[in-house]
């Protein structure tokens, strides 16, 4: 759900309207090899799949869909779309959609400093516990529950 997360970041936090969602297991009770390697379909017990749609108070809305195992060509592991009024990115590989001058852009960085994204996540942890816990941060993690609590409600 590291994605979840981003993307309210991204939206600031806005709060849950409706949130539809389901979760469930797919593939990992089943027999098979798949992205993941061979694996024992009888000692499978967590969910490979959750999807949800979730529409916010200021009138965005969130399509989520994750899995660990899907079917799917392996060179698409992960993809992640932002689309707003002003603009848009997709990731992996990063292009920014924009508009400019009267038309459609779509841009390209030519060259983003490679950064080690577990080093990153323990330094940011780090920071964190430096600082002195804010409301605002207690918020945002009880946002982010409450739609993963509704997800999981519905499954």
């Amino acid at each position: 759900m590291h994605m979840l997360d981003l993307a309210l970041y991204l939206m600031d936090y806005p709060k849950p309207v409706d949130v539809v969602g389901h979760v469930g297991q797919y593939l990992g009770t089943r027999p098979g090899v798949g992205l993941m390697g061979d694996w024992d379909a009888g000692a499978f017990s967590v969910e490979d799949t959750a999807r949800a749609m979730v529409t916010f108070d200021n009138g965005a809305s969130l399509f989520l869909d994750a899995s660990f195992m899907a079917n799917v060509d392996a060179a698409d592991t992960m993809r992640v779309e932002l689309r707003g009024t002003n603009g848009g990115a997709s990731l992996f590989p990063l292009v920014i959609h924009t508009e400019e001058h009267g038309a459609l852009f779509d841009k390209t960085p030519a060259h983003l400093a490679l950064e080690d994204p577990y080093a990153r996540q323990i330094q940011t942890f780090l920071e964190a516990c430096r600082q002195e816990p804010s409301y605002r941060q207690a918020e945002q993690a009880v946002t982010l529950h409450t739609i993963i609590d509704r997800i999981y409600a519905q499954a």
